[in-house]
């Protein structure tokens, strides 16, 4: 697991540096914008530990991975409480599964959210980027116009 670790701690140091490129104004919006979109790995850990229908996945807009996690959930408990032997066992294998699964997911919720983090905070710096550079294109092109045809508009 370190070597995830380090990739994303690596992802992150790079994302920072492509952020120290910005401008100072677009910077300033960056993380105004950035700050209402990354979240806490503390949250996910709690909403894991609180809750084992999958709710946590919600929390990271893993829409697909909850609603699965969610209905294992509610048919382990289901068939639990069927009192039918052979539904039991199914429920009691898929709990099981079910719990094993989000385990892992609450011991390694720090690095998990961080690679969430750094995807979603790669996506709004490429916005940033491409409004720079837009930015940067309409003033560069008046000028590259009028170094070729001088006094022509």
């Amino acid at each position: 697991m370190s070597l995830r670790r380090e990739q994303a701690e690596e992802c992150e140091e790079t994302l920072r540096s492509q952020i120290n490129e910005l401008s100072t104004e677009k910077r300033a919006k960056f993380f105004k914008e950035i700050n209402k979109r990354i979240k806490d790995p503390d949250t996910y850990a709690s909403m894991n530990y609180l809750f084992l229908g999958g709710f946590h996945h919600f929390y990271l807009e893993k829409w697909g991975r909850g609603i699965a996690n969610l209905v294992a959930f509610i048919l382990s408990i289901i068939f639990l409480a069927s009192g039918f032997v052979p539904l039991i066992s199914i429920g009691i294998f898929t709990l099981l599964i079910v719990i094993g699964v989000e385990t892992y997911a609450m011991f390694f919720s720090q690095i998990i959210v961080q690679e969430y983090n750094n995807k979603v905070t790669e996506k709004l710096l490429k916005q940033y980027q491409g409004q720079e550079r837009a930015t940067a294109k309409r003033v560069i092109e008046p000028i590259k116009t009028e170094a070729i045809n001088p006094g022509k508009q």
